[in-house]
């Protein structure tokens, strides 16, 4: 007869054609109480906000051990005949599957809607952490630049200086050295030296 009810769209979508034959409400029932339901009555099917539960006839819709929905008439229609009344119950004994099924689908959809949030934040979280990255690096590269590349901007051809000198000035080879080393050794300082 009902099997899973195919071909509906989207959980909102079954339980509107649930609710369709009556003015009823059918409700999915989600985890954390956030049920989704659709109340239909004279044939308009309109969004939620309805009662948690009503004082008019209720059809819990089982799957397995557990309740995955119920079907409520609402107070206004609570004179329905037995044939309703047997039609109501063969049809919630029967659309457990496609409630349950409704259910998965919710509750994937709700994972999904986590997880691109869950990306965007992490996309956002890496575009930050590279800009940070490049300004480092730039930062570092002015440092250099400013601070390190004054310090060893003559120093190829201070050793070539210092080689014409030997052997026969090594005074003054020695003393080029030293200034030589001088050198290597600020910009070395000002390397390790906090920006």
């Amino acid at each position: 007869m009902i099997r899973g009810m195919p071909g509906y769209g989207a959980p909102r979508d079954l339980l509107a054609r649930v609710a369709a034959d009556a003015t009823a409400t059918a409700r999915l029932l989600l985890p954390g109480g956030a049920d989704l339901a659709v109340t239909v009555s004279s044939g308009s099917p309109r969004a939620l906000p309805v009662p948690a539960s009503s004082s008019g006839q209720t059809w819990p819709i089982r799957q397995g051990r557990g309740d995955v929905g119920r079907l409520e008439v609402l107070p206004e229609a609570a004179g329905l005949s037995a044939d309703q009344r047997r039609l109501f119950a063969a049809f919630a004994e029967e659309a457990g599957l496609a409630f349950s099924n409704a259910r998965l689908q919710a509750e994937l959809a709700a994972r999904a809607e986590a997880l691109a949030a869950d990306t965007a934040a992490l996309a956002e979280s890496r575009r930050r952490l590279v800009r940070v990255a490049y300004a480092e690096r730039d930062l570092l590269s002015a440092t250099i630049q400013r601070d390190v590349m004054v310090h060893l901007g003559g120093l190829e051809e201070e050793v070539r200086r210092i080689r014409r000198l030997l052997p026969e000035h090594p005074d003054d080879a020695a003393a080029g050295l030293e200034r030589a080393r001088a050198g290597v050794n600020t910009a070395l300082d000002k390397l390790r030296t906090p920006r």
